[in-house]
């Protein structure tokens, strides 16, 4: 999992979040204390924020970033330690990227960043580290044999529901290739309409392992020339791992491991780990 960003576009790469074995009961209860659970959360947050993310094209006009994370969560399906958040930048209250800051079993600091956009992005970020993102891949498709958006807002609600578990997502273990579909979170984690970009109404879905979100789906319902409604879809990936998605059972769109081939800033995608947190004795 892990690259870092440096200045001058200088990329290192950093062995993912290591897998460590359950720690002493003494450890674990210092760790896992409600103090200590809300500093980390503080921390996290303060991460996210030291991030400016805008379109290239407006660069002096960063986007927001939502303030509370959309989940917080670890990861007991692995056995490390973890203590992560899941954050969104806001153009107007639309998504733009998101980011998943986590501090992991040993105490680094890991930061995953993935556009939603089908424009491209420029972040800057702490020590001069920059990210610039060509457009998703999956970004802003028609979503094909989909019903008109309903007329009220807890009808599409419903509808994208229904939408959303056309779609399967399954994800590969980067060296034994052995595939595990994710789990469709029963909700949207993120609710939004965004008029001035012509998004009447949209939700972000996570895929996730447990309580991981592994993958995001975006389902917008958008305004059109002749003033019709039409759902469209954006697919992107929150791991470093492989993954393999379809809809209707069909295989759309499938993503390599990240830590085994080529990379660059300019990936959708990137993953980042620098620094260290003081872990609790």
């Amino acid at each position: 999992m892990k690259t870092i960003i440096a200045s001058a576009l200088l990329l290192l790469v950093l062995p993912p979040c290591a897998t460590a074995q359950p720690a002493p009961a003494a450890a674990e209860d210092a760790r896992f204390t409600d103090e200590a659970k809300q500093r980390r959360l503080d921390f996290l947050c303060e991460r996210f924020q030291s991030y400016s993310l805008a379109a290239a094209a407006r660069s002096d006009r960063p986007f927001a970033h939502k303030q509370e994370p959309l989940v917080h969560f670890n990861n007991p399906v692995r056995e490390a330690f973890s203590d992560a958040a899941v954050f969104l930048w806001l153009e107007d209250g639309r998504p733009r990227a998101a980011a998943t800051i986590e501090i992991c079993s040993k105490g680094q600091i890991s930061r995953e960043f993935t556009s939603l956009s089908n424009e491209p992005l420029e972040c800057r970020g702490e020590e001069g580290e920059r990210w610039q993102p060509k457009p998703a891949e999956l970004a802003g498709r028609d979503l094909p044999d989909a019903p008109p958006p309903k007329t009220t807002e807890k009808g599409r609600l419903l509808q994208m529901g229904q939408l959303a578990r056309r779609f399967r997502v399954v994800m590969k273990e980067a060296t034994t290739n052995r595939p595990s579909e994710l789990r469709l979170m029963s909700r949207p984690i993120y609710r939004f309409a965004a008029e001035k970009a012509g998004i009447v109404d949209g939700a972000l879905y996570a895929f996730a392992e447990g309580t991981d979100p592994e993958a995001l789906l975006l389902l917008e319902a958008v305004r059109g020339a002749s003033d019709s409604l039409d759902w469209q879809y954006t697919l992107v990936r929150m791991t470093s791992r492989p993954l393999e998605a379809e809809l209707d059972g069909r295989q759309i769109w499938s993503v390599l491991s990240y830590w085994n081939n080529p990379r660059s800033p300019s990936d959708p995608y990137i993953d980042i780990v620098r620094g260290a947190y003081p872990l609790e004795p």
